[in-house]
């Protein structure tokens, strides 16, 4: 038994975000940590993360499987087996056809299993958009069946509040009930929205604004993922959609024939009421108590691959703030630019055909979106298309005044994580709280292969990176630059929790400092 109570090594099987989002928040934790993975290139991706390391162990004390729904209760029966020893739980968001297979398969290995749900996630997958805190104030369904022994029960149910969940204790049954009314059909009914849009009017879309957004966002995820979680609830999910069908019904004929609209009404009211029994997710540690962080706003600049992008989220995160990515407006321009036809070289026309392109960042740090022209553009823009032609696009001065001026907008009254190159020096120059980050080069061109997956030599990623530092060093307009009150971190040697660490002890002081009207 090691210092957290988990008794032993933990064995994640599954690398993709929630597996790797469990491995990180048990090493921040001190428990060793064992990766495997169908895919040993996920698996390479999540050990540069630091979530654990790879190869098979010789014990562990629980099994924690974090593969797709199809392949779940295969996986979790194959575990039982492989370990006797072992607890073994999941993190499916299934839990009564895994618990049947678990029975009928292996009744003697049975009670070692007990089923988990972190209600967790992100529309962004894969290791690389882990996150040691997306468990942090979360509910943690623990689903033990009629034969799961009272200590596995108890095992799991440490392990949960470990990575950071409010553990809610039920049945597969009806944890399965409860997902399709708050998870499964909500989903369902933001994919019905969103797919109203893919043959709407382009004048239309221009008018859409916040709303749509929050009521879209989820439906941006996998659909092949979702085929699976669907199909596996399918009869809690239809139970449901009955009940949504008769309200839909109900408006239909409220709308043709209802002079006073009563049955509308009631719909409606019903639907306000029903937000209200919504239970409020549980702050963070780091910001329950913290007087200063309303209103605040954090700046942290560096170069490529000093960390900004995965410090900047787990920041917003834990202290529940917003979170721009900058960077990504720009090479979402790029992005527009490039599908014209543009010559990127050629900076007059650059900024004349920038002044057509609609930019629209998200500010979610579990699903930080990025719009360009109405498109989805979050993948696209890493490819290496972008990569090549972003810092010719963001030297152009019209094109930084006209983002520049959007992120500022964006920032607003504050309550928001910014990130970028010139956030400190030119963006946000009266932030309260900045940071620079840096690291050697090796260290930011191993970051930069797992962040894309790429197959490049490193040398060849050095060299990309150092002539990407020398455009954007030199440019004429809002030049990357250490602003001269920036804290500056080397993050070469951290760990992401250790870098984000600091910079929230940064932030723990600066708002401190300010409430009392001291100056920095």
């Amino acid at each position: 038994m090691n210092g957290s109570g988990v008794p032993g090594d933990v064995l994640v099987v599954g690398t993709g975000l929630i597996g790797t989002s469990v491995a990180l928040a048990l090493r921040a934790e001190g428990v060793r940590v064992h990766l495997a993975d169908a895919d040993p290139a996920r698996v390479d991706a999540a050990v540069a993360r630091g979530a654990g390391s790879a190869g098979r162990p010789d014990v562990v004390g629980l099994v924690v499987v974090a593969v797709p729904p199809d392949a779940l209760a295969a996986v979790v029966c194959q575990a039982l087996g492989v370990w006797p020893d072992a607890v073994v739980t999941d993190v499916g968001s299934v839990k009564a056809e895994v618990a049947a297979r678990v029975l009928g398969t292996d009744p003697a290995g049975a009670e070692r299993y007990v089923g988990g749900h972190p209600m967790a996630g992100s529309e962004r997958s894969g290791p690389q958009s882990a996150s040691a805190s997306l468990f942090r104030g979360r509910a943690w369904a623990v689903t033990p069946h009629e034969r799961s022994a009272e200590a596995a029960v108890e095992l799991v149910a440490r392990f949960a509040e470990l990575c950071g969940g409010v553990v809610a204790t039920m049945s597969p049954l009806e944890h399965d009930r409860a997902v399709a009314l708050v998870s499964h059909v909500p989903h369902l009914l933001s994919a019905a929205a969103a797919a109203q849009l893919v043959s709407a009017p382009a004048a239309h879309l221009v008018l859409a604004g916040q709303g749509l957004r929050d009521v879209t966002r989820v439906a941006a995820a996998d659909p092949a993922l979702w085929v699976q979680v669907l199909t596996a609830n399918a009869e809690p999910v239809r139970a449901v959609l009955r009940t949504v069908r008769d309200d839909l019904d109900a408006v239909l004929g409220s709308l043709a024939s209802d002079p006073g609209g009563e049955a509308l009404a009631d719909v409606l009211a019903r639907g306000r009421r029903g937000t209200q029994r919504i239970a409020p997710v549980t702050p963070s540690p780091d910001v329950a108590g913290h007087s200063g962080v309303a209103g605040l706003v954090v700046a942290v600049d560096g170069p490529s691959g000093s960390g900004k992008s995965s410090t900047a989220r787990e920041v917003a995160t834990r202290l529940g703030l917003r979170y721009l990515d900058t960077g990504a407006m720009y090479r979402a321009m790029t992005w527009a630019l490039l599908r014209r036809g543009m010559d990127v070289g050629d900076a007059e026309a650059v900024a004349a055909a920038a002044r057509d392109v609609v930019v629209e960042p998200g500010t979610d740090p579990a699903a930080p979106k990025i719009l360009a022209d109405g498109v989805d553009v979050a993948v696209p823009i890493r490819g290496d298309a972008v990569t090549r032609a972003v810092s010719a696009v963001s030297a152009v001065p019209a094109v930084r005044a006209m983002l520049v001026e959007l992120q500022r907008q964006v920032i607003g009254a504050g309550s928001i994580v910014v990130e970028g190159r010139d956030i400190g020096s030119t963006v946000a120059p009266n932030a309260p709280v900045k940071v620079f980050l840096v690291a050697d080069p090796a260290a930011r061109a191993q970051r930069r292969a797992a962040q894309t997956g790429t197959a490049a030599a490193l040398e060849t990623l050095k060299q990309e990176m150092a002539r990407r530092d020398r455009l954007d060093s030199s440019r004429r307009t809002s030049p990357l630059v250490q602003a001269p009150d920036a804290v500056v971190i080397d993050t070469t040697e951290l760990s992401l929790d250790e870098v984000v660490e600091r910079v929230l002890e940064v932030v723990r002081v600066v708002p401190a400092a300010q409430a009392t009207g001291q100056s920095r």
